[in-house]
């Protein structure tokens, strides 16, 4: 009797055009078959075969021989992602024209497109060295199905972040943030100080743990430090002067006022 191998030419995605290509080969060493009419089925509903009939015509498979049909498929953008049956029923006469009938399965894994957007905050201009950099970070799952780990790590000369904005598993449609600080170095030159292109790397993963990156990179002018001065500001220092001089001033008149006005006092007593 013949068996069949069912295998994807390239990945099957929802929302896109998949081929299946099956090998059908007769297993008896010693006996042809003939007249073959393979007819495939699959009760999924967002499956669609795309070829001009569900049946195949083969005219003969000689003993121990091997051939091969193609079934093409679309499957809609709204098919669960996971793994669907195709059945094939085949009819045939052996060499004394006898009708045998033959069937099979194979499945075909569906993966549903995972689609991961990342806002990438501002960076300024200019940064000064010894400053720490904050940023956040905005994921959106846009996809129908979760997708995992999902992160953004920061790297470039002169720029050393503190940690992995990590956000982990997100379900579909879902928006979550992540922050980061970055300290800000000196660069690795002998100019210690200029321009310096950083890059962000989005990570994720899908169901069976393959890794998806994306790439974002962007530019800043690394200064020197600015140092807070300690001094008091010498306006300040003037205005607060004046004000105890002024106070002093008026603490004195005080005094010379009430001198006067206890001698007063004492000459009125004398008389």
């Amino acid at each position: 009797l013949p068996i069949l191998e069912g295998g994807l030419d390239g990945e099957a995605q929802a929302g896109s055009k998949f081929t299946v290509k099956v090998t059908l080969k007769n297993t008896n060493g010693k006996k042809a078959v003939q007249n073959m009419v393979v007819t495939a089925s699959c009760e999924t509903p967002g499956l669609t075969l795309l070829n001009e009939s569900n049946t195949t015509y083969i005219e003969r498979i000689g003993k121990g021989k091997t051939t091969e049909i193609t079934l093409r498929y679309r499957a809609d953008a709204d098919t669960p992602e996971g793994k669907y049956d195709i059945r094939l029923a085949m009819s045939y006469d052996n060499e004394k024209a006898e009708t045998l009938t033959s069937e099979g399965i194979f499945s075909i894994h569906v993966r549903q497109p995972l689609t991961v957007e990342m806002t990438m905050p501002e960076v300024p201009a200019q940064v000064h060295a010894g400053d720490t950099l904050p940023l956040s970070f905005q994921f959106m799952n846009l996809g129908r199905s979760m997708v995992y780990n999902v992160r953004c790590e920061l790297e470039g000369e002169g720029l050393a972040p503190s940690t992995v904005a990590f956000v982990g598993n997100m379900e579909a449609g879902t928006a979550q943030t992540a922050d980061m600080n970055v300290f800000i170095d000196t660069l690795m030159r002998e100019e210690l100080y200029g321009d310096t292109t950083g890059t962000v790397t989005l990570r994720y993963e899908d169901a069976v743990g393959k890794e998806y990156t994306q790439t974002f990179d962007f530019q800043t002018k690394i200064g020197k430090p600015v140092i807070q001065s300690a001094a008091v500001d010498q306006k300040e220092v003037k205005t607060a002067g004046q004000w105890w001089i002024s106070v002093a001033s008026a603490g004195g008149l005080l005094l010379i006022a009430a001198a006067v006005l206890l001698s007063k006092r004492r000459y009125h007593e004398m008389v």
